[in-house]
Order: C-alpha cells, then structure tokens, then sequence
C-alpha cells in the first residue's frame, strides 16, 4: 500500500506561505509528480504567471528542483525570482 498521499489530499509543506517558486522548491519533498507540485503551488498562493508556467511542465516526476528550473528557463518573470 502506497504510503505517500493522493495530490488531491497532500497537504502544503508547512511554510505554506510561501510566495515564489524558489521557496516552494526548497520545501518540497522530492522526488514529486508535476500533479503534487501544481496542487501544492495552488495552495501555497503562487502568482497566476508562475501557475501558468507550471501547467507547461512535460515530465510526469522530478527528482529534483533541477529539472523543472531548466524546463522553466524560458519564462522571463521566473528567471528573476528564481
């Protein structure tokens, strides 16, 4: 039996006031699926543009803040507050 919530019912990490992608990134567990983090970004108050870009993700996992930076290089408005 699978131990890890459904990212319909996970809860945002406790520093859910978090107010960039940079901080959310650092309060996730990972590895997670682009489900949870969208889920938990939406709870945690992102700013629609940063929301938007999340929904552009393309892999179904991340191992790592990592790879969703790199996937996300190209929106302008990240780049500075990440």
């Amino acid at each position: 039996m699978d131990a890890r919530p459904y990212p319909d019912t996970a809860e945002p990490p406790e520093t859910a006031a978090c107010t960039d992608l940079k901080t959310l990134l650092r309060t996730v567990d990972f590895p997670i699926s682009r489900r949870e983090l969208q889920s938990i970004a939406v709870r945690s108050g992102l700013d629609r543009g940063t929301l938007a870009a999340l929904n552009t993700l393309t892999e179904e996992h991340y191992a790592g803040s990592f790879s969703i930076l790199r996937e996300l290089r190209h929106h302008g408005e990240l780049r500075r507050s990440a």
